[in-house]
């Protein structure tokens, strides 16, 4: 019988505190706490898996829905004349490595 004194007493303090944190009757969750919004989980997301894929040199749709290739190597052109002899110096193999190595890199690394 004390308890339910006490209970009554207390409740009208509790309303005044819900009010002034903006506690409103319907963010009150069924088991009589404050209900919480669920996070947002922004990996899943279209814009973010999009993105990923981009940057990571995979195929994707673009916003627009077109498919876009993946990222591939351009064909290598005759460096008769570049002073640095790119051609005879890095051989197609180790261009592949390089640029598999660059595309698993994140977005900060390739800064």
């Amino acid at each position: 019988m004390a308890t339910a004194n006490i209970d009554q007493e207390m409740e009208p303090a509790l309303n005044q505190n819900e009010e002034l944190l903006g506690i409103t009757p319907s963010r009150r969750s069924p088991h009589g706490g404050v209900s919480r919004k669920r996070k947002a989980d922004r990996s899943s997301w279209k814009q973010s898996v999009r993105k990923i894929q981009r940057q990571s040199g995979k195929a994707y749709k673009n916003t627009k829905g077109e498919q876009m290739p993946k990222r591939s190597i351009v064909a290598l052109k005759s460096c008769r004349n570049c002073k640095f002899k790119c051609s005879t110096n890095i051989s197609e193999i180790e261009r592949q490595i390089i640029f598999d190595n660059f595309w698993t890199l994140d977005d900060d690394g390739k800064k």
